[in-house]
């Protein structure tokens, strides 16, 4: 085998080991488990690039809450042309399969892929992964969500 067969099926190989490591260990030591929500906490920006002739640049407003990104980007015509991007902080509580007890927990969601979290009311449920073994250990639930 040539080297640059060798490397290229490297380059191939490593990513979808990972790949398939992660969801490994998602289906041996996670179990779903529905959450009540406690919190969303959501900071947003504008978001735009300009793809120049040699470049591509990118422009990004300061921090504010997502809601008035929105507003700004809908009556605004500065950023009629800007994404609205960001991340939100989901508070919620669980209780645990590793010990049967109830603990709270963070996870952080994509703002413009998971939008409508945002209108999570106290108590609601939120799909969620919880550690079989470890009771502080929680993942996205993302195939819940989709």
């Amino acid at each position: 085998m040539s080297f640059r067969t060798w490397l290229f099926t490297a380059l191939l190989a490593v990513p979808l080991i990972s790949l398939s490591m992660a969801a490994l260990n998602r289906a041996i030591n996670y179990t779903p488990v529905m959450a009540a929500a406690t919190g969303v906490e959501a900071i947003c920006y504008l978001y735009a690039e300009e793809d120049g002739l040699l470049s591509k640049t990118t422009m990004t407003s300061e921090s504010l809450p997502c809601d008035k990104a929105e507003k700004l980007q809908a009556s605004h015509p500065a950023y009629r042309d800007r994404t609205v991007k960001g991340d939100m902080k989901i508070s919620f509580e669980y209780v645990s399969p590793a010990d049967n007890r109830q603990h709270s927990g963070t996870l952080i969601y994509s703002y413009e892929r998971y939008r409508p979290l945002m209108t999570l009311e106290y108590g609601a449920n939120l799909p969620i992964l919880a550690h079989e073994t470890d009771p502080e250990k929680v993942m996205q639930d993302l195939d819940s969500l989709a």
